[in-house]
């Protein structure tokens, strides 16, 4: 049995960039491309801090309880994957998954 829970609290932003308050944001979803591998997500805009990232999955596709891990964060792009925990077995690679996320920070100057 798979169990996927909707979040308590919920951001709803329209996928898109723009700038709010002098602060740059993109907010976004990949396509069904995230696996238990890195996967690269560019930004497409240049903060000039490393921005603040929030990010979930948007879709339940694997079997097993999962989440999703990130690295390597600069002004331009993130490193992602999904995580799979081992409780019920011990692989870990994952399915496709599509990733929701939100950034936002200070513009390039």
């Amino acid at each position: 049995m798979v169990l996927c829970f909707p979040a308590k609290h919920n951001i709803a932003w329209e996928p898109g960039k723009g700038e709010v308050s002098e602060l740059l944001y993109k907010a976004g979803l990949t396509t069904k491309s995230v696996t238990h591998q890195w996967y690269n997500l560019s930004f497409d805009t240049e903060f000039h801090d490393l921005p603040f990232f929030i990010a979930e999955m948007q879709t339940c596709a694997g079997s097993d309880t999962a989440t999703i891990r990130s690295q390597n964060m600069s002004i331009t792009a993130i490193e992602l994957k999904i995580e799979e925990e081992q409780s019920r077995d011990s692989e870990v690679n994952h399915i496709k998954e599509v990733v929701g996320y939100f950034t936002i920070g200070a513009a390039a100057k």
